[in-house]
């Protein structure tokens, strides 16, 4: 079951018009939310209100923000960064093991990266995304 919030941003100056958020959230996930931001002492429209002045502050460094959800999202599935690792040392594995083989063999000859397979596209746009991400 999903509730759906509506969320009124008002800033605390006169000069700035509010704001109305609404948004689909899981009934259970708001009911635990609710009840951890008000043990914390903040209100729903104060919690939202705080990621998105923090996204506004930072809003020349995504990677900051970026920072602030993955924390969070690593804090919710504390196994992530787990999975994370072992696929980047499988990735890693792999990629020694293409080392071993042409060093067996001898050097492979050069290619154009449009006639690899599609297996090796993929490993490479997954290391690829994986270093921008800066988790190789």
């Amino acid at each position: 079951m999903c509730y759906t919030a509506s969320i009124i941003i008002r800033s605390k100056g006169a000069a700035m018009a509010g704001t109305q958020m609404n948004l689909r959230i899981d009934a259970q996930v708001k009911e635990r939310g609710d009840a951890a931001l008000a043990e914390a002492g903040y209100t729903p429209s104060q919690a939202v209100r705080a990621i998105w002045t923090f996204a506004a502050e930072h809003a020349h460094d995504p990677h900051a923000i970026k920072g602030l959800l993955r924390q969070a999202e690593a804090e919710r599935d504390p196994g992530r960064e787990e999975r994370i690792e072992a696929k980047r040392r499988a990735l890693e594995r792999g990629l020694c093991l293409h080392d071993r083989l042409e060093a067996a063999l001898g050097p492979l000859p050069p290619c154009d990266q449009r006639d690899l397979p599609d297996r090796e596209l993929r490993g490479e746009a997954l290391l690829s995304r994986w270093e921008q991400r800066g988790l190789a």
